[in-house]
C-alpha cells in the first residue's frame, strides 16, 4: 500500500479527519479504563458534595446560596452582595464569606474562601473519592497519546509538504485543532474516582426532588448537587443570572481540571469524555 505521507492533499486530509475522530474516541475511553476505583462511601456534607459536583467554585456557590436563603446576604444590582439582616454563617466557609468587606463581588468571595477549599479537597483525596493532581495529570497524558501520535503523523506530512512546496494551509489548521484537543485532554480531567462518581450519583438520586422544588433550608444542598440552575425562577434567581453571565457553567456539572473534584472543560465533568 502506498505510504499515506505520499497521498495527495485531499485524500490525506480525509484520512486525517477520520483518524482525528477515532483518536478523540480513544482519548475519551482511556480515562474510564485506567481511572482508579477509589474507596469511600456516601457523602452527606454540603461542602463535600459541592466539591465532588463542581470543585471550588461550586462550593462557593452553595455557600452563597445558603446565606442568601438565610437572609445573611442579599444581591445588589445583580452584581454585588451586601450583608442582610438574617443570621447564618455557622460553617468556616460561610463565616469567611460574611467577613468580606461589603459590598462584595464574586471575585472577592472566591479569594476570601480559597483557603477553605483546600481542606475539603484533601479530605476527599484521602477518602478515595477524587484523584490527586499528579494522578489526574498522568491519566490526562496517557489519554492524550492517540492525539499526540496523530499530531506527529500530521506534522510529518506538513514538513514533507513544505519541502515539496505544496499548499499546507488546511493541514496546518487541522494540526492546530489537534494541538488544542491535546491540551484539553491533558489538562482537563475528571478527577473523581469511580467511587466518587458513584457517591455523587447516589446523592443526586436521594435528593432528586431538590432539582425541582428545594425549600429555603435546602437551597445550599440543591445548589451543591445541581448548580445554580435550580434557583432559576426562585427568589434567589439573581445568583443564577450572575453566574450565567460569568459563563461559569454553574447550571451543569462543572469543575474539573486541576482545580477540583471533577472535570470541566471540553464539556463539564467528563473533560472530553474522561
Amino acid at each position: 500500500m502506498d505510504n499515506p505521507l505520499n497521498w495527495h492533499g485531499t485524500a490525506f486530509l480525509i484520512l486525517y479527519g477520520v483518524l482525528f475522530l477515532a483518536a478523540l474516541v480513544l482519548a475519551a475511553m482511556i480515562p474510564r479504563r485506567i481511572r482508579s476505583e477509589g474507596r469511600g462511601g456516601a457523602v452527606t456534607d454540603e461542602d463535600g458534595l459541592a466539591f465532588l459536583a463542581g470543585s471550588g467554585p461550586r462550593m462557593v456557590e452553595a455557600a452563597v446560596a445558603r446565606l442568601l436563603a438565610a437572609g445573611a446576604l442579599v444581591v445588589q444590582d445583580g452584581k454585588r452582595f451586601l450583608r442582610g439582616g438574617g443570621t447564618g454563617g455557622n460553617g468556616a466557609l460561610d463565616r469567611a464569606l460574611l467577613a468580606v468587606p461589603m459590598p462584595a463581588d464574586w471575585a472577592g468571595f472566591e479569594k476570601a474562601t480559597k483557603a477553605h477549599v483546600g481542606p475539603v479537597e484533601r479530605r476527599l483525596i484521602a477518602g478515595g473519592l477524587i484523584l490527586d493532581k499528579g494522578e489526574a495529570r498522568r491519566i490526562g497524558l496517557i489519554a492524550a497519546l492517540p492525539l499526540l501520535a496523530l499530531f506527529a503523523f500530521g506534522a510529518a506530512k506538513f514538513m514533507l509538504g513544505l519541502s515539496r512546496d505544496k499548499p499546507v494551509g488546511f493541514l496546518a489548521a487541522f494540526l492546530i485543532v489537534t494541538l488544542i484537543a491535546i491540551l484539553i485532554r491533558i489538562f482537563v480531567v475528571d478527577r473523581r474516582t469511580q467511587r466518587g462518581t458513584l457517591a455523587l450519583a447516589e446523592a443526586r438520586v436521594r435528593h432528586e426532588r431538590l432539582r425541582r422544588a428545594p425549600t429555603t433550608g435546602e437551597t445550599g444542598t440543591a445548589v451543591a448537587l445541581f448548580g445554580t440552575v435550580v434557583l432559576a425562577g426562585s427568589a434567589f434567581a439573581a445568583l443564577h443570572q450572575m453566574r450565567t453571565q460569568n459563563d461559569n457553567g454553574s447550571g451543569g456539572d462543572g469543575g474539573g481540571g486541576d482545580g477540583g473534584g471533577c472535570g470541566g472543560g471540553c464539556g463539564g465533568c467528563g473533560g472530553c469524555g474522561g
